[in-house]
């Protein structure tokens, strides 16, 4: 939720996104926070965000950037719907990480509004579609003066929807949507099938209403409609994201990512069944039927449905979607149903309960971490300097000896700055180290590919890491612990004195917020390592190469090499902290 803000919003401005725009564009296209809600996923390479901003932002009719003091920091845009809808206009909005809670969103929003209207005379409403949990974009809309109006759901709205299907499925012979149009695609005869008012007519074979629900279930718990299956087969080729805003401009709902593989199987015929078939009929002869009331979403919500009446010709709407209602509760609920706490969390074989200790094992395995992280490194300190003064070798009995020496920690202060010192990884997954395998690297001499490394592990991705180097060329060593992190923008301005080292990505904007002017004052006061595979091209180092790095080289299948260039980053590392140390 936006709140308070030190930022002058009166520096906020909009203006069109360019080409020249990538790099600002690429702090927040790479940011995992900012898609949670979207439908789409962090850009992975420049190449690719070039590729979305040529082909999509700049011939967009109306796309801007959201710009604190000229420099983009998001976007904003309003998509108009095409026919005789097109004087509704959609608004859509995303905004770095960095900027959310200081009321730049709701000002860039009512930017838009108090302009839209002006430069788009054929509109009369601007709307917006926000999920239920999305609670910070919708205090954006309604501060910006945007109403709340409907909530929607893929499940049936009404009673008489529930009878159409019943009808359906009896006045075809028994035959239940989803099979005949299975039928149908099998036989390569989707084009058989014609829309007519608001029912599809199977060749002269059946017909359905067009919102008649069929027997597939989604993985969201709503069953789909025939509209909905009939208009994902005939595009199941189309890109997702392109499908999902197809679907949205027709006023289709749309398959889930997750359904889209399974369901198509089916229909193709490549599977004969799927768990998420339910062939159930309604009671077709009950006498009884509760008086339910309106589930009209717009009942006494003071909208007019008419499509040439929407009001003032500022009129701001916003539609929240949430997770389906459950089937039974609409036919049981004899009155507006109200959900408690619990009730709201509820979702297929989870509870409160579930989740709330859910999160209580979570905040219990970051305490573990973090004690674990503090054990190894800063309380090794003052174990450290009470030996010192002791003038104890070990930590053995009263003696001082240890049959089992163990190598002290070794944390230096002065000009690296108190405490762990730091080494910065990237957080992109195209990189050679990251966070996930850094640990088996750095302390065993093992390379793991990235990707191996998430699919075994459990639990939440690590805030940081501890290292230790654990082997050595000389026996009688001293062990130096470090911190290993991937978010710079989480450090605090006495941090950056820790930090010692960083792996690089090889791109400029990896750099972007970093307290240093350019790349010359980075690699004087931080070692810097390129990990590249051996066989790689030149030209993956090119712009490495022109600056005060290390570049190191791994074999892509002779794992017994690792050790050896683990070394060469260890040698490197601490040439480096004692030459800073002492200077």
């Amino acid at each position: 939720m936006e709140g308070s803000s030190d930022i002058d919003l009166s520096k906020i401005s909009l203006r069109p996104l360019g080409l020249a725009d990538i790099d600002d564009f690429m702090v927040w296209g790479t940011d995992e926070k900012v898609p949670i809600f979207c439908t789409w996923e962090p850009y992975a390479t420049k190449e690719e965000a070039l590729n979305y901003i040529k082909d999509k932002i700049l011939p967009h009719p109306w796309f801007r950037a959201i710009c604190l003091d000229n420099r983009p920091i998001g976007a904003i845009l309003v998509t108009s719907n095409s026919g005789g809808d097109r004087c509704r206009g959609e608004l859509g909005y995303v905004l770095g990480s960095k900027y959310w809670g200081k009321g730049i969103a709701t000002q860039a929003v009512k930017l838009v509004a108090d302009t839209i209207f002006k430069e788009w005379t054929h509109l009369e409403r601007l709307e917006a579609f926000v999920d239920v949990d999305n609670v910070g974009s919708q205090r954006v809309l309604e501060k910006s003066g945007f109403l709340r109006e409907v909530s929607q759901s893929s499940s049936l709205s009404s009673l008489a929807q529930q009878q159409e299907l019943q009808q359906a499925r009896t006045s075809s012979s028994n035959m239940d949507p989803l099979s005949a149009l299975r039928d149908f695609t099998i036989r390569g005869e989707l084009e058989k099938i014609v829309r007519v008012n608001d029912e599809f007519r199977f060749d002269s074979d059946y017909s359905f209403p067009c919102h008649a629900e069929t027997a597939y279930r989604s993985k969201q718990g709503n069953l789909y409609t025939l509209e909905t299956l009939l208009y994902y087969v005939t595009n199941h080729h189309v890109k997702h994201t392109d499908y999902i805003q197809s679907a949205r401009t027709q006023g289709i709902p749309s398959v889930t990512f997750p359904d889209r593989k399974p369901l198509l199987d089916y229909l193709t015929g490549k599977i004969s069944s799927s768990d998420s078939i339910e062939f159930l009929l309604p009671p077709q002869n009950d006498p009884v039927h509760p008086k339910l009331p309106s589930l009209d979403p717009n009942v006494n919500s003071g909208i007019n449905n008419d499509s040439n009446d929407y009001g003032t010709t500022d009129s701001r709407v916003f539609s929240q979607i949430e997770t389906p209602v459950d089937y039974m509760s609409l036919i049981c609920s004899g009155e507006r149903p109200l959900k408690d706490r619990e009730g709201l969390l509820e979702c297929k074989g989870r509870n409160f309960y579930g989740v709330l200790t859910s999160a209580t094992k979570r905040e219990e395995e970051r305490q573990r971490i973090e004690s674990q992280q503090r054990k190894d490194g800063l309380v090794a300190k003052s174990r450290l300097m009470g030996s010192d003064e002791r003038g104890l070798t070990g930590f053995g009995d009263e003696s001082g000896y240890d049959p089992n020496p163990k190598p002290k920690l070794h944390l230096k202060g002065g000009k690296i700055g108190e405490g762990v010192p730091i080494i910065l990884v990237p957080s992109a997954f195209q990189t050679l180290i990251t966070i996930y395998n850094v640990k088996e690297f750095l302390e065993d001499g093992v390379y793991i590919p990235t990707d191996v490394k998430v699919k075994q592990m459990k639990g939440a991705k690590p805030d940081c890491v501890t290292v230790q180097k654990k082997f050595s060329r000389d026996r009688d060593r001293v062990v130096t612990a470090y911190e290993v992190r991937d978010k710079p923008s989480a450090l605090k301005a006495e941090d950056w004195d820790r930090v010692v080292a960083v792996f690089v990505l090889g791109k400029e904007w990896q750099f972007k917020d970093w307290p240093f002017k350019d790349h010359v004052e980075i690699f004087n006061k931080i070692v810097g390592f390129f990990m590249r595979f051996e066989d790689d091209s030149v030209e993956s180092a090119k712009i490495v190469k022109q600056w005060n790095v290390k570049i190191i080289s791994i074999s892509k299948n002779k794992r017994h090499q690792d050790r050896a260039a683990a070394l060469e980053v260890w040698d490197r590392l601490e040439e480096f902290v004692r030459s800073r140390s002492h200077s």
